[in-house]
């Protein structure tokens, strides 16, 4: 179940790269990603296309970084709706965002107990 949200053999292989590391990595990208979807939510309401963009790019890497591929796919959404400037619709895509995100970091910090 958790298979379809991320890729549990990018997360193996981080535990194994990473080592004692591997909870910083875990907590620090929990961090910013709360972080980064806070501020979304805020370039969101106020029209800015430009931040939106910047802020999406930056979660859009992280997730990838980690194998969360559908969250990263979700941020990708709105880094290119920020492109082309387009805030329309972009609330909905923050709300699945959040949700996504909400079942990652249970799974996450599940990894580092």
């Amino acid at each position: 179940m958790i298979e379809s949200h991320l890729d549990m053999d990018a997360i193996l292989e981080l535990k194994a790269v990473m080592e004692d590391e591997y909870a910083v990595l875990v907590n620090t990208f929990m961090r910013d990603s709360a972080t980064r979807i806070e501020g979304m939510a805020s370039a969101i309401a106020e029209s800015d296309a430009s931040r939106l963009r910047e802020l999406a790019h930056s979660m859009k890497g992280s997730c990838f970084n980690m194998g969360i591929m559908p969250l990263g796919n979700m941020c990708l959404t709105l880094e290119e709706k920020g492109k082309r400037g387009d805030i329309s619709d972009t609330e909905s895509v923050l709300v699945a965002i959040e949700q996504e995100y909400k079942l990652v970091e249970g799974f996450l910090k599940s990894t580092i107990n």
